[in-house]
């Protein structure tokens, strides 16, 4: 059942896409009929993953650093499957807060 389902999104997606595309072409004649310059096609970004709940990355983070103190922020990133980017804030947070300690280039529980 889900292998149909997921074949019927497949199709429905490729149909919507071959419509917009049909749909600018169309607009850039519309704008070429009145003189105009044809108008540039933005490109969309794909659809992304959801959004983890709040508090996830954080708790996943903490759990990561109780697991292997002083581990790098990118290693942890890796482990968890984001981007160190997003983990930055989070460990400055923790920290800040007393949560987490420096150690090496790394974090640790504070105990």
């Amino acid at each position: 059942m889900q292998d149909v389902l997921a074949e019927a999104r497949k199709v429905i997606e490729t149909r919507l896409k071959e419509l917009e595309d049909e749909a600018q072409k169309l607009r850039d004649v519309l704008a070429n009929l009145d003189g105009g310059k044809p108008t540039r096609r933005r490109r969309r970004r794909p659809p992304s993953t959801r959004r983890a709940p709040r508090g996830q990355r954080q708790e996943e983070f903490l759990i990561a650093v109780k697991r292997n103190p002083g581990v790098p922020v990118g290693q942890i990133a890796k482990e968890i499957g984001v981007a160190p980017q997003q983990l930055y804030p989070i460990a400055r947070r923790l920290h800040q807060k007393g949560e987490i300690r420096k150690r090496g280039k790394g974090y640790a529980v504070k105990s």
